[in-house]
């Protein structure tokens, strides 16, 4: 399932057009959510909302544990290297484009990224970005001035009803 990463830098990247691009070829079901000051306990509860979710549009696929946990992690990364003593905006959007059975899953920061040095946290780790690389077919982490954008990408398997109308 190894995905290929990248992680580009804002300069000369126009994220609006990525963002338009990617929503104009999206046809399906979408889940929107925004945490205003993201903390652990609303980000276990969304995390909880998006399992549902995944469960009504994906149901028992084998890959719902890979993007649970992929967007887990990258929803935790957001919370713990854009803002570190502070909460605060995180936004979650995922795409299921239907006839394609394919997922997007966009998490957004609007922060810095910087490692955490506090006492108490989890410090700088250095395995989300690897582990989501791992559980996605294609993944992207765009940092710029206004924040980090990370977009990972899964193409699901058709489901039997699909192979044998």
């Amino acid at each position: 399932m190894t995905g290929r990463a990248r992680i580009q830098s804002g300069a000369g990247h126009d994220e609006q057009e990525s963002a338009q691009r990617m929503h104009s070829i999206t046809t399906g079901v979408e889940f929107v959510r925004r945490l205003d000051h993201a903390k652990r306990s609303q980000i276990s509860i969304v995390r909880q909302e998006f399992g549902g979710w995944l469960d009504a549009v994906i149901g028992p696929d084998p890959m719902r544990a890979a993007v649970l946990s992929a967007t887990g992690e990258a929803v935790v990364n957001a919370s713990e290297h854009a803002y570190l003593d502070r909460a605060g905006p995180i936004e979650i959007h995922a795409t299921m484009q239907r006839g394609y059975r394919r997922l997007m899953v966009l998490v957004r920061d609007h922060g810095r990224w910087r490692i955490p040095t506090a006492a108490g946290s989890r410090g700088a780790g250095g395995h989300g970005l690897a582990l989501i690389d791992e559980l996605s077919a294609d993944s992207v982490v765009h940092t710029s001035a206004t924040g980090t954008t990370t977009s990972m990408l899964w193409n699901l398997a058709p489901r039997v009803a699909e192979i044998h109308p």
